[in-house]
């Protein structure tokens, strides 16, 4: 690593991350690094997973990342940002896979199930997208969200999804406080949504390690407020905003500039992740929540065709999983 790389990815650090306090033993490290030479013969993408993995490592902080590209650009302060094409890109990437919304369906017992892959930014068209899944699952009478493997996205996607789960009455979700407590951001719940919400009903969110960052926020959020049921494995632990920092042609780094702040809790998931409330191998997570929502169901007060179906499809899910039954006692 030439100094100037490593001057630059110090001064970035130094000057955003909001975690102060950790900067002197970050900035020790990747000097120890280099005096060592285990940057010596790295290059590129290798150089850049290295250094990573080591600021990972030192400040138990996964939303740093030193990222490379082969195309040399500009790296001027007017740049920071991403070029038309690759908003472009983004934009046709959350088209193609449907905004994040990858499986919305009715399941047995008139149980809903939405699947959120993601949380794309709510200006290129997640919002519409969002709106038309729940009007879809409006007549359930539990919903299952699912954000296993969900790595995050838009915070203000995030507080339109929680949205859909609280009365008019604007909620407060979470605040973004930069270093020393600076509050930057404060997300609530919309006091104005385009279909009928989602009240005094059952909703079971799937997680497990691979939930991170704004998918966290989503589930520690309805957790928090009593909201839903976390069902499947601890997710990532990640809840700091990052940011992207150019250094060179070459390299910018991601550094997180903020940290989030629940208002009901007073903390966040940084580091410990979103626990469960119902511990589960996430790949049986589905069928879990499915007979928890049925159990809830059939000892609830649906009558008539509607109990029945929910207590026939409870019998038959437990009879297809036999390891389900342990639920149900």
């Amino acid at each position: 690593m030439n100094p100037e790389l490593l001057e630059g990815i110090c001064a970035k650090i130094e000057s955003h991350y909001v975690m102060a306090d950790r900067v002197p033993a970050i900035k020790e490290r990747l000097g120890d690094r280099v005096k060592s030479g285990a940057y010596a013969s790295l290059e590129g993408e290798a150089l850049a997973e290295a250094v990573t993995d080591d600021l990972r490592d030192v400040s138990g902080d996964v939303h740093f990342k030193l990222a490379f590209r082969s195309e040399a650009r500009p790296h001027s302060a007017a740049d920071v940002g991403e070029t038309a094409e690759e908003v472009a890109e983004f934009r046709r990437i959350a088209r193609f896979n449907g905004y994040g919304c990858e499986r919305v369906e009715r399941l047995p017992g008139n149980v809903g199930l939405w699947r959120i892959s993601e949380f794309y930014d709510l200006i290129d068209g997640s919002g519409p997208a969002f709106v038309a899944a729940m009007r879809l699952l409006e007549s359930t009478d539990a919903l299952i969200v699912d954000v296993r493997g969900n790595s995050g996205g838009d915070p203000a996607t995030v507080a339109l999804a929680c949205s859909f789960f609280f009365d008019v009455e604007p909620v407060h979700l979470n605040t973004l406080e930069s270093d020393q407590g600076r509050v930057q951001r404060q997300w609530w719940t919309l006091p104005h949504l385009e279909c009928d919400r989602y009240l005094a009903k059952r909703v079971f969110v799937l997680i497990d390690e691979r939930t991170f960052s704004a998918a966290e926020e989503f589930a520690y959020d309805l957790q928090a407020l009593g909201r839903a049921t976390m069902v499947g494995a601890r997710s990532g632990g990640g809840a700091h905003l990052r940011e992207s920092y150019p250094i060179d042609e070459h390299f910018s780094i991601n550094v997180p500039v903020a940290r989030a702040v629940n208002p009901h809790t007073l903390g966040n998931w940084e580091s410990v992740g979103v626990q469960p409330d119902v511990a589960v191998d996430p790949e049986r997570g589905l069928e879990a929540a499915h007979c928890l929502a049925l159990r809830s169901l059939s000892e609830g007060e649906l009558v008539g065709e509607a109990a029945d179906e929910a207590r026939s499809a409870l019998a038959e899910l437990v009879a297809a999983h036999g390891w389900l039954s342990d639920m149900t006692a």
